[in-house]
């Protein structure tokens, strides 16, 4: 017997490496992962714009599409007050380990007012602090990213206006 496993332990170590190397990649498929940062993230009355940075990580190795990311903005009623399409239609390779940041930022009075108010008055005589002060002081809200695809990661992080 030990005549045998010697004659044959090149194919025997090739074919247990090979089982190996088949198990580790059924285990790591392709992933990737969000997050936002700050969580969360805070306006005051003299603060109405916010840098937010989004980080892809990913993880495994294997091929993803990414078809488009959605973000949302939600009231405390889970309600959307602000919403943008990104298209981006792409099929990618993954492998692990790397991290893609991408800043981008909120405004109040470009990006949000006008969802949160609607038709419900004649605001144009108003400033933004005034409208802020009126509409969204003490309020949290919710920004929602949404990736939509062969994988569907999500992030989330509060929206606190003190």
């Amino acid at each position: 017997m030990g005549e045998l496993i010697r004659r044959h332990s090149k194919k025997l170590v090739l074919i247990v490496g090979m089982l190996a190397f088949v198990f580790i990649l059924v285990g790591c498929s392709a992933n990737i992962s969000l997050s936002i940062d700050p969580n969360p993230i805070r306006f005051d009355e003299d603060n109405l714009e916010q840098e937010v940075t989004v980080t892809v990580r990913t993880s495994g190795i294997g091929s993803v599409d990414i078809d488009y990311m959605d973000v949302l903005i939600l009231d405390d009623e889970d309600e959307e007050v602000y919403s943008d399409r990104i298209e981006i239609n792409e099929s990618s390779f993954v492998v692990p380990g790397v991290e893609v940041q991408e800043d981008f930022e909120i405004d109040i009075c470009e990006d949000l007012i006008d969802g949160v108010i609607g038709d419900e008055e004649d605001i144009e005589n108003l400033t933004c602090k005034e409208l802020y002060n009126r509409y969204l002081s003490g309020d949290e809200y919710k920004l929602r990213i949404m990736v939509q695809g062969s994988i569907s990661p999500t992030a989330e992080a509060d929206i606190i206006f003190d």
